[in-house]
């Protein structure tokens, strides 16, 4: 590799100059780090996507391997299940807005709607499939018809817009989760039976945006294989600021924590130590103690060992009244029936 460069120049104070020295070095291990993971251990990487996502297998001396993608009537349920959003968002905006003039944004999503319509019965899928995003579709253009011929919005009919049709997105919600569930099942059944016993040793990670942390998918999925013991351990679960990334940064952050439990084991006798922010504990301390100088309550999670094959997000049941899943939401809500428009008045601008 090439040679490293300490930065230390006359401008810098001395100490700043030493911990960016430090970071040097830091990076030009990990970099080697990361070349010999990939030379000696089988990766999976599982990368969050709008098409249901993407996974790549790393062997030992192998180019990457990209599975497959989830079949396209995956994207067709996700679509249509997504679609009341656009009508939402637009109907949201005049609300919230007076100088916001909504009725040719509306007027032209309705027409995706429409165009979409006509193209279902292009789709090889079943009557009843075809029959419930024909349904979804129709509310939008109905409801976006009306409020053109009534040329007025209200929160009211927003809110009957989403509820009535709400059962119908969460059984697209099923519809794309299972193809899609059963799509990466099968990936991963061909690459553990492939693998053989390299299996047990396989490293793999995910990654997660806020929204997708709690019962992510691939992650989810991942840990059917490689079993409860590989949480935490061999199986990672990395938080992005972005619903997607690239498949070098998360190469890098597994090697980063790998290369750091070494780091923790050498210095410190705790394989998994650095799997936590090692200045967390003594700034813990330092909140407890100015929180009591200060007279408030000190608010911290409880302590728990470094190490955990815990899954990593919330598992307690929390506020018993919240739904715990989409289901739940919609079985607790009222039902509204939300009439249609005639189709002489479903073309009005």
């Amino acid at each position: 590799g090439a040679a490293m460069q300490f930065s230390n120049t006359p401008s810098e104070p001395t100490l700043i100059a030493l911990n960016v020295a430090m970071m040097d070095a830091y990076e030009h291990a990990n970099a080697r780090f990361q070349e010999n993971l990939l030379a000696q251990t089988p990766v999976i990487l599982a990368l969050f996507s709008s098409s249901g996502g993407r996974m790549l297998l790393y062997t030992p001396g192998a180019e990457p391997l990209e599975a497959a993608c989830v079949p396209a009537v995956y994207e067709h349920f996700k679509a249509v299940g997504h679609s009341p959003v656009g009508v939402y968002e637009i109907v949201a905006s005049a609300l919230a807005s007076r100088d916001y003039d909504w009725r040719q944004p509306l007027a032209d999503y309705a027409d995706v709607c429409r165009a979409a319509l006509e193209g279902l019965y292009r789709l090889d899928l079943p009557d009843s499939d075809i029959a419930l995003l024909r349904k979804i579709l129709g509310h939008n253009v109905s409801f976006a018809a009306r409020c053109l011929v009534e040329d007025t919005v209200d929160r009211a009919g927003l809110r009957r817009f989403g509820r009535s049709i709400a059962p119908d997105l969460a059984l697209t919600v099923d519809k794309a989760a299972d193809i899609q569930v059963r799509h990466w099942m099968h990936v991963l059944s061909a690459w553990r039976r492939e693998l053989g016993p390299d299996w047990a040793h396989t490293y793999a990670a995910s990654n997660t945006l806020y929204v997708t942390r709690r019962n992510n998918i691939l992650f989810s999925v991942l840990a059917q294989f490689m079993g409860e013991e590989a949480i935490g351990d061999r199986l990672l679960l990395f938080e992005t600021p972005q619903f997607t990334t690239t498949s070098e940064m998360m190469l890098s952050g597994l090697a980063r924590v790998l290369s750091d439990r070494q780091l923790g084991e050498n210095f410190f006798g705790c394989y998994y130590l650095t799997d936590s922010e090692v200045l967390g504990g003594a700034a813990r301390a330092a909140i407890s103690r100015e929180s009591e100088r200060r007279g408030i309550k000190t608010v911290l999670p409880s302590l728990a060992p470094v190490r955990t094959h815990e899954w990593p997000w919330q598992t307690e049941p929390g506020d018993p009244v919240c739904p715990r899943t989409l289901a739940d939401a919609v079985a607790c809500q009222p039902r509204f029936v939300y009439k249609t428009v005639t189709p002489a008045t479903d073309c009005a601008r």
